[in-house]
C-alpha cells in the first residue's frame, strides 16, 4: 500500500465512506481506516431515508422546492430542541442535502420518492432501495474504483501534531502491527460521536464549566 497520503479518514461508516470517495474524486490520495471487521458502521442498519430540497427526483415529479423552505420546515420538527440546535449547521445541511442525494444517485444508489413527510410542505423524503445498506455498498465500490487505501480492523491509538500544532499523522494497530502514517492535507474523524469516551466527556464538562464562568462574569459586568 502507498504510505503517502493526502487525506486519512478514520471510520468506515456512511460518512467516512462518503468523505473518502469525495476526496478521491478530487484527486486526493486517501487512506480509510475502520476498527471493525466490516465496512458500513451503523449506517447500514439505518432506514435509508434522506430528505432534501431541490433534488432531481423532485424536479422530475414537478416539485419546486428550495433549501430556505426546508430550513423553515425543519424547525417544525424540532421546536423543543431548537435552543440546543446549531442553526448554521442546519442551514448548511439544508443547502447541500439535495446535491448529496443526486451525488449518491450518480454513484449508483437507487432512490424511490420523493414521499410526503409532514410537516414538510412538499414531498422531500428520498428512500434508498432496498435500504441504507445499498448506500454503503455503492460507496465501498466507489472507494475501490478510485483507488482508496482501505484497512479493516485498524484501531487508531494516537493523533500526532506537527511543530505548529496541526494534526498531521496518526498511529494505528492492525493484525498485531503498529503503523504511523502521515497525511499531507489532513485527518478526518468520521468515527461517530464520542458519547462512549470518558476522556471526551471530561473535556466537554470542563469546556461547559468555563463557558458558564465566562457568561457569569459578563453578566456581572453588566
Amino acid at each position: 500500500m502507498d504510505q503517502r497520503f493526502d487525506i486519512i479518514v478514520v471510520g468506515g461508516g456512511g460518512s467516512g465512506l462518503a468523505c473518502a470517495v469525495s476526496a478521491a474524486e478530487h484527486g486526493a490520495r486517501v487512506l480509510l481506516l475502520e476498527r471493525q471487521g466490516r465496512w458500513g458502521g451503523t449506517s447500514g442498519m439505518a432506514v435509508g431515508s434522506l430528505s432534501g430540497a431541490g433534488s432531481r427526483l423532485q424536479a422530475q415529479a414537478g416539485i419546486r422546492d428550495d433549501w430556505t423552505a426546508f430550513v423553515d420546515d425543519m424547525a417544525k420538527f424540532t421546536d423543543d430542541l431548537l435552543p440546543e440546535d446549531n442553526a448554521r449547521l442546519r442551514a448548511w445541511l439544508a443547502q447541500h442535502a439535495a446535491e448529496t442525494i443526486d451525488w449518491l444517485a450518480d454513484w449508483g444508489v437507487v432512490f424511490a420518492g420523493p414521499f410526503a413527510e409532514p410537516p414538510h410542505r412538499v414531498h422531500r423524503m428520498h428512500n434508498a432501495v432496498p435500504g441504507a445498506a445499498s448506500i454503503t455498498r455503492r460507496l465501498i465500490r466507489a472507494c475501490r474504483r478510485l483507488g482508496v487505501g482501505m484497512v479493516l480492523q485498524a484501531d487508531v491509538r494516537a493523533l500526532h501534531r506537527n511543530q505548529i500544532g496541526r494534526v498531521q499523522a496518526l498511529t494505528y494497530v492492525s493484525e498485531g502491527h503498529t503503523h504511523t502514517i502521515s497525511a499531507e492535507r489532513g485527518i478526518v474523524l468520521a468515527s461517530g460521536d464520542f458519547s462512549g469516551s470518558t476522556r471526551s466527556e471530561e473535556h466537554t464538562s470542563e469546556l461547559q464549566s468555563r463557558l458558564h464562568l465566562v457568561c457569569r462574569l459578563l453578566l456581572e459586568k453588566k
